[in-house]
């Protein structure tokens, strides 16, 4: 058998059994037994063309703190911002409902307004009243 049919029928039976064994999972079943999934795995590990290592992070434990305390200070102050822009927002509707309220308090109160006189006003005619009153007794003296 040639590398590359070897390769395509351990991969179509790997994807085969991936799905069986999704399958199995639901009900809680292997479908090949305790050992049947290691002997697939080993005998597919054995066609591979590459090889993982694995070894030790090579940073150094002050670069990776610098790092993270960089970080945390950049999502620190994007955190204030929207903090300020929550409040700023909060504010502006606060304010709308404000002068909502005093809309319809002033719209409640028009009526009674519209019966009680006004002070200037009303002194605004008597003074109209008072001239128009002399303009005619002196010409009716005259």
């Amino acid at each position: 058998m040639k590398p590359a049919r070897c390769c395509i029928g351990v991969c179509t039976a790997a994807t085969l059994c991936g799905s069986a064994y999704a399958a199995g999972e639901e009900l809680k079943q292997t479908p090949f037994g305790p050992g049947g999934s290691t002997a697939l795995l080993s005998a597919f590990e054995g066609k591979s063309d590459f090889k993982i290592r694995v070894h030790a992070p090579e940073e150094d434990t002050e670069d990776v703190l610098e790092a993270l305390d960089s970080l945390l200070r950049i999502e620190q102050a994007e955190r204030r911002a929207d903090e300020d822009d929550y409040v700023s927002e909060k504010q502006r509707l606060l304010n709308i409902q404000k002068n909502r309220i005093r809309d319809i308090v002033q719209a409640a109160f028009e009526p009674i307004h519209a019966m009680i006189p006004n002070p200037v006003r009303a002194e605004v005619e008597r003074s109209k009243l008072t001239r128009v009153a002399l303009c005619t007794a002196g010409a009716v003296k005259q």
